[in-house]
């Protein structure tokens, strides 16, 4: 294989292929003219306007090397293709010698043997170019050019490559010029090394320090001339005329610029005050940081003694650290340990997560402090239902009870396990967990809206859908169910392993989810739920997996109880939300009879949430997301409706409103982490904007046009006025400090809606299509929170150079430092303390001038 390099200029071709139609059929080879220092390259051949020729066409292609630019732009613009009589014209006259013909006009490459010749037809050669075949898509192919002979010298050679096509009854011709700088090929002559080497003889070199050891750091090649390198001595005159030009700083043996700083400096623009303050010289330690000279190395022991008196830096892939430690920190893995057993075998607690790169990481460490929740698409193979795999319950934390079994050790020293207890629950809905299941996903083709229907009793609506009527209406059925308890639990006994029976995996592992207590640097107790089903091999699974770390507040050396619920407390009721920890939100409950405050329902379902959506993003199946303190959330899904769904704007109006209202059903929000849901201090209203103008202002359908007239064609599947999403903000302030710590309270919240309109987009020039039965265009529903720090005290106006994100702004374009660069700290030449001096020293004589010479007696 050929180091080809092949160019593709991706907007000249699209726009050959956009002019098609309108200019005649040509042939283009890219890239254009250019130059080139390898002898081998490669072009693009491209034919526009494909349609006005059919079936395969076949092309030839050749290179002819010119020896003088003026004969190669005759053969661009006459391409010689297909025309071998007038390769290689205008030849010099040969000479004798391997070396190349001199003369002023022609510069040309000989063979490696033999006299050196003109330009011949093997100099250079073109592979076979296959046929574009416009009918199949193929509307360019590669031409690859090589030389056929080494380059004895340095020289410029124009090669012409030019393509022609064959058998049409216009053949097309294109060419183009490329020009190839070469340098020999300085391959080593083994035969003409020397037989022995003094190794006793060592190379002396120069103190860099004083003497400029790389005057031409671009001479790279020994006893040879390098490209464009005009100090190389080697280069002879012939050489340097065939330059395109010098290699400029200091890799072409030429004198740094001088920096902006100093006076001999040329850059521009140059500040008003550049010549008063710059820098004459500048005395700089850099030629002292040079390596010492070292003694010649002869034998192996003055090598390692060499070796060992010095240091290096090695670097090793950091590994885990096996030192044993003594306390639970944030951020450190969980440890796990088996409960009742002699021999102790400790290891750490893991749960799956996914990684950035999208793929899931079965053996991620559960970290102490730290909050995760994560899902993982796997499908279920024959050997993953086994015991030895993330879909048996022998891979996530048993019961305590049961002295087989791993359980979380309380502290990384503790030889006793914390209590752990874990539920089983045994499960047939896979609603929420087989996405590719056909009694939970409709079929795609066929109008989708939501999981849920409006009650056929309107009396329980208002205008906009909501539910006017008590609790206890209908229910979303895509949210999982846990289930029933598995007839197996009893509290410590293990959990089945999974096995294959038919085409089901049985007892597989679908949902897992862990609650710690914890108290200072302890796991006091761990409470886990696992749900198990039997699922269909071959199945796409989503496993969820949650991790949840609580506080156990100890007062008095007790655990406090909540007396809210008589149930033990896992917040200080002292201090606020921590940020990744639930909202806390809930419906407040009015006494019927004398309209006063009774508690706030804080059931899951009346909550603040946001969608949750599966594998397919429909809102057939989406679920519900909890919302977490301090984390901004966006998430949508889509619904599926069709013609005759858009001619019923009512019932979408009224659904959407009802399920977004039921996705954020809650009017009150906790202030603090743990609020007392008998007392209504603890909660703050939730402000809603008021779409009631939108409710009762829209059409009910098409028919309810003005007149009575119904509505034009173009109009209909239009729906205006929707509803298509909810937004929550939440403001919260630090209203105090707790042993240093931010106390984080909700200061209010507000709910808005989305509105848009929902149109279904036709084919163009399809008109009809809308009226097929199987036509559906795809709408979004949104979900959206975002939390707003409010300041204690209204902030200062900054200035524009202090507030902007780059911090070299001056303050009205005015940079101090500048002018006074010398002594400023960006200065980094002289030791500050000469300059200082030698600024003192002409202020002084400054002044002394304008005493003496008082020069402001002349001034008129």
């Amino acid at each position: 294989m050929f180091p080809y390099i092949f160019i593709l200029l991706s907007f000249a071709i699209d726009q050959s292929h956009s002019q098609a139609g309108t200019n005649a059929p040509r042939l283009a080879l890219y890239p254009p003219p250019f130059t080139t220092t390898s002898t081998r390259f490669g072009l693009l051949v491209v034919i526009t306007n494909p349609n006005a020729t059919t079936g395969a066409i076949s092309l030839q292609c050749q290179a002819n090397l010119f020896s003088f630019i003026s004969n190669a732009q005759n053969a661009v613009n006459n391409p010689p293709c297909g025309n071998p009589s007038i390769i290689a014209t205008t030849a010099a006259p040969p000479t004798q010698g391997p070396g190349v013909t001199v003369d002023p006009n022609v510069t040309t490459s000989a063979p490696v043997f033999g006299t050196t010749t003109a330009p011949t037809a093997g100099d250079w050669g073109v592979l076979e170019v296959q046929a574009l075949q416009p009918d199949q898509q193929i509307y360019h192919q590669p031409v690859k050019v090589s030389r056929n002979v080494a380059a004895t010298e340095s020289v410029r050679e124009y090669v012409v490559v030019s393509c022609c096509t064959l058998a049409l009854t216009q053949n097309l011709q294109v060419a183009t010029l490329v020009v190839a700088d070469l340098s020999r090929n300085r391959t080593v002559n083994w035969d003409q090394a020397a037989a022995r080497v003094n190794i006793d003889t060592g190379t002396a070199y120069q103190n860099p320090a004083f003497v400029n050891i790389s005057p031409c750091p671009c001479d790279i090649t020994q006893n040879a001339c390098d490209m464009d390198c005009c100090c190389d001595n080697d280069c002879t005159a012939s050489d340097t005329s065939s330059f395109r030009g010098c290699i400029s700083g200091l890799p072409g043996g030429q004198a740094a610029p001088y920096p902006e700083y100093y006076c001999k400096s040329a850059h521009v623009p140059k500040e008003d005050w550049f010549p008063l303050m710059c820098v004459e010289r500048e005395y700089n330690a850099l030629i002292g940081f040079y390596y010492a000279a070292s003694t010649t190395i002869r034998n192996s022991e003055a090598l390692d003694n060499k070796v060992a008196s010095e240091s290096f830096y090695s670097y090793s892939r950091p590994s885990l650290s096996t030192s044993q430690t003594t306390i639970y920190k944030k951020g450190t893995s969980v440890k796990s340990i088996t409960a009742g057993v002699a021999a102790r075998r400790v290891g750490t607690v893991v749960l799956p997560q996914r990684i950035l790169s999208g793929q899931c990481l079965t053996t991620a460490p559960v970290r102490y402090l730290e909050d995760q929740q994560s899902d993982c698409t796997f499908s279920l193979t024959r050997d993953l239902c086994s015991s030895d795999s993330i879909f048996s319950g022998y891979f996530y934390l048993q019961p305590s009870s049961n002295p087989l079994a791993f359980a979380v050790q309380g502290s990384p020293t503790d030889d006793n396990a914390a209590e752990t207890n874990v539920n089983y629950f045994c499960t047939s809905d896979f609603s929420g967990y087989v996405k590719n299941s056909s009694a939970t996903i409709p079929n795609v083709t066929t109008s989708t809206f939501f999981n849920f229907a409006l009650p056929s009793n309107t009396a329980c609506l208002d205008v906009c859908g909501n539910y006017i009527c008590e609790e206890g209406v209908i229910t979303d059925t895509a949210e999982p169910t846990r289930g029933t308890r598995c007839p197996f639990d009893n509290g410590s006994t293990l959990p089945p392993v999974p096995n294959i029976n038919g085409n089901t995996c049985e007892n597989a592992v679908l949902d897992v989810k862990y609650e710690f207590q914890w108290k200072g640097t302890r796991i006091v107790k761990v409470d886990a739920t696992v749900i198990l089903g039997n699922v269909p091999l071959s199945a796409e699974v989503t496993q969820r997996y949650e991790a949840k770390f609580n506080h156990q507040y100890v007062a008095n050396g007790t655990v406090a109880s909540d007396n809210y619920r008589n149930v033990t407390t896992t917040y200080d009721r002292s201090t606020g939300y921590d940020f990744g920890k639930p909202l806390q939100s809930g419906m407040e409950i009015i006494n019927q009879t004398d309209n006063t405050f009774m508690y706030v329902n804080t059931n899951r379902s009346q909550q603040m949430a946001v969608w949750d959506t599966g594998a397919d993003g429909l809102c057939f199946n989406a679920g519900r997301r909890q919302i977490e303190f301090g984390n901004d959330v966006f998430s949508s899904c889509f619904v599926k409706l069709s013609l005759q769904d858009l001619n019923n704007c009512s019932n979408i109006r009224k659904t959407l409103v009802n399920r977004l209202n039921n996705l954020m059903k809650a009017d009150k929000i906790g202030r603090l982490g743990n609020n007392n849901y008998l007392n209504s201090a603890y909660w703050i209203n939730v402000a809603r904007e008021d779409i009631s103008a939108e409710c009762t202002g829209y059409l009910a359908s098409l028919d309810d046009a003005t007149n009575n007239s119904r509505l034009s064609y173009e109009a209909r599947g239009l729906c205006v006025d929707i509803i298509s999403g909810i937004h929550l903000d939440v403001m919260y302030a630090v209203t105090g400090k707790l042993n240093a710590t931010p106390i984080y309270e909700v200061i209010g919240s507000r709910i808005s809606y989305v509105k848009s309109e929902w149109q279904l987009t036709c084919p163009k020039g399809e008109t009809n299509a809308c009226n097929t039965p199987g036509f559906v265009d795809t709408f979004e529903v949104t979900s959206s929170v975002r939390f707003t720090l409010v300041p204690g005290n209204r902030p200062e106006r900054l200035p524009r150079y202090q507030d902007s994100k780059y911090k070299d702004i001056c303050s009205q374009d005015v940079c101090w430092e500048a002018f006074i660069y010398p002594i400023s700290s960006y200065y980094e030449g002289v030791d500050k303390d000469q300059v200082l001096v030698q600024v003192l020293l002409i202020i002084v004589i400054l002044i002394g001038f304008l005493v003496f010479l008082r020069p402001w007696w002349y001034i008129i």
